[in-house]
């Protein structure tokens, strides 16, 4: 497979791509990749290619927002909320060391803002289930890359890929919690050269202040990571650097679905999440309406992870 790798020179430059760029009049989306084949998942059609690898397990796990639960998973769910027992409780844990206590998933009820140890368990729970060749940061990445008093700091997060080839995967998923106030999402889209962003609370073609402000800052973190890693990662080369023009992608609700509250934006971070993830096709099918379901789902799962503890 030929690996696509950062080099930055004087003729690196950064494109700002509008959202419809890639779709044509009346909103047809213009394929990126080449020689892509058409597969079914779910019942639906998506594609993909050998080139991109990134859809691995849909036909075993269902999405998030398309699972049913059963009456007992629902009864279980319930009384969890309910708030029947110590919060303190660990109920869910990995031997990675992420774990959630009852207080955790009590964020998952409706209208409740989830906290990072649910995002991060349950990302971890879609890299564990998904393809090899996606890459899902922790949502702690942000905060100590963009939120610090300087504003950028490549060295806090320096050693987080230490022995990590981040350009060797097709996509970059990094779950964003802007100043603590605002969860959405930022996908580096290895292959075609974009980094994309998702906000469901809408965004412009041109992309908000903070849309900007979060590609930017991760185009600034790959320069950096690759300078800093690329005699690392040279023997992994296949064809020589060559210049990379990285595209800025702001998804509009021609391609993903709004959020009409002011509480679940972490959730729809998620739900976009494991749909890139997936490989899933645009407009991504779901919609405010399911988000609760989404919230028992996503409970239901990391207190399936969390059966041994």
């Amino acid at each position: 497979m030929k690996t696509t790798l950062w080099h930055t020179n004087s003729h690196t430059r950064f494109a700002s791509d509008d959202d419809e760029d890639a779709s044509g009049k009346d909103g047809k989306e213009q394929q990126r990749t080449s020689d892509c084949d058409g597969i079914l998942v779910d019942g639906r059609t998506t594609t993909t290619s050998e080139q991109l690898g990134i859809v691995k397990q849909e036909t075993q796990e269902k999405l998030v927002t398309e699972v049913q639960l059963t009456p007992s998973e629902l009864r279980r769910v319930q009384k969890l909320w309910n708030g029947e027992g110590d919060e303190t409780e660990i109920l869910s844990a990995v031997p990675s060391g992420l774990q959630v206590t009852r207080g955790d998933l009590m964020t998952l009820i409706p209208d409740t803002w989830i906290n990072d140890e649910v995002v991060n368990l349950y990302t971890h729970w879609m890299q564990s289930t998904g393809s090899s060749r996606v890459h899902i940061y922790s949502s702690f990445f942000w905060s100590r890359l963009a939120s610090t008093p300087a504003g950028f700091d490549y060295k806090g997060v320096r050693r987080w890929t230490k022995k990590l080839n981040v350009f060797a995967f097709d996509l970059l998923i990094i779950p964003i919690n802007h100043n603590n106030r605002h969860w959405c999402l930022a996908v580096v889209d290895v292959t075609n050269s974009t980094i994309e962003y998702y906000d469901s609370m809408g965004s412009r073609k041109t992309g908000s202040k903070t849309g900007r402000l979060v590609v930017a800052h991760l185009e600034r973190y790959l320069e950096c990571e690759w300078e800093d890693k690329r005699e690392t990662f040279r023997s992994e080369e296949k064809a020589g650097c060559r210049d990379q023009r990285w595209r800025s992608r702001y998804m509009t609700k021609k391609r993903i679905p709004r959020q009409y509250d002011g509480s679940s934006c972490g959730i729809f971070m998620l739900a976009f999440a494991e749909q890139r993830a997936r490989g899933m096709p645009f407009p991504f099918r779901f919609a405010q309406e399911d988000i609760d379901d989404t919230r028992r789902s996503i409970c239901t799962r990391l207190l399936e992870l969390g059966r041994n503890v």
